[in-house]
């Protein structure tokens, strides 16, 4: 397969490793981005052009230009690899995904949050226990001036790593914008309310602190160390993650089946979101 990478930031000189990586993926170049020029790769300035040469086009640009590349490149008759978010509304993803099914082509949502060692260690320490409480603080020094809805979108992580943790998501109620920082109830499958904090200070580092408290034991996550009662247990690394969600997306389109986070939990999370914006 032929493979473009559309927007090559952070996320993108990641994606380019990641198709470099990969037995049968061959990269045709990258449209845009302020790694090009750092990157060995085709430089593309065409992108209609580009499109109709690839098979897979691999969107890592800006959120608010998700849905209009994800269109064009489902038009030109691509299949698709986007970051998070797909994009702003349920609806738009709705369409979105709609329109691949009528072209007969794959739409993969990158959710590496899930692949990540530190939801898939506090999805296995509660499993088959009942939880309590549990609460979620993330700093996002990088969203400090992003609009109010950018900052909202941007929490689909958070929960979809509730509703990883959690068996579900029945509701997300806003209970404050203040100074920057957004606090939210999250309540889970049976009821169970916690609570979602994020904050955009430049002055903060990026980092998440997430617990769970259970009938047994209190879980932590702290940036990269795991707490088990206070203790640390373990840490993790978070090499690799881009990697393994193109080969799911690959493997996925291969058997003709959805990929980890199904249609269904990314329209769901996408329509939890909306929540943050009341």
């Amino acid at each position: 397969m032929r493979a473009v990478v559309i927007g090559v930031g952070i996320a993108g000189r990641a994606r380019v490793r990641a198709v470099q990586a990969i037995d049968g993926l061959e990269l045709l170049g990258g449209y845009r981005g302020r790694f090009l020029p750092d990157l060995d790769i085709p430089v593309l300035h065409d992108l209609p052009a580009a499109l109709q040469a690839a098979d897979l086009a691999i969107i890592s640009t800006p959120t608010d230009t998700h849905a209009h590349l994800v269109r064009k490149a489902l038009q030109a008759g691509c299949h698709v690899v986007v970051e998070f978010p797909l994009a702003s509304s349920e609806a738009e993803a709705r369409g979105l995904f709609d329109l691949a099914d009528e072209r007969g082509r794959m739409l993969h949502v990158e959710h590496i949050e899930l692949l990540s060692r530190t939801t898939t260690w506090m999805a296995e320490q509660v499993r088959g226990q009942r939880i309590l409480e549990g609460g979620m603080v993330m700093d996002q020094p990088s969203m400090a001036g992003a609009s109010r809805e950018a900052f909202a979108l941007s929490q689909v992580p958070r929960l979809h790593r509730w509703r990883c943790v959690g068996g579900g998501i029945d509701r997300v109620d806003l209970q404050r914008w203040i100074d920057g920082e957004l606090h939210a109830e999250v309540t889970l499958a049976g009821a169970v309310p916690v609570s979602l904090v994020a904050r955009r200070d430049p002055a903060r580092r990026r980092g998440l602190d997430w617990w769970v408290r259970t009938d047994n034991h209190r879980y932590r996550v702290q940036g990269s160390t795991l707490y088990i009662d206070g203790e640390e247990v373990g840490r993790v690394g978070f090499s690799g993650l881009f990697e393994d969600d193109l080969r799911r997306a690959l493997d996925a389109l291969k058997g003709g089946g959805e990929s980890y986070v199904s249609r269904d939990d990314i329209l769901s999370v996408l329509g939890h979101c909306a929540a943050l914006l009341r």
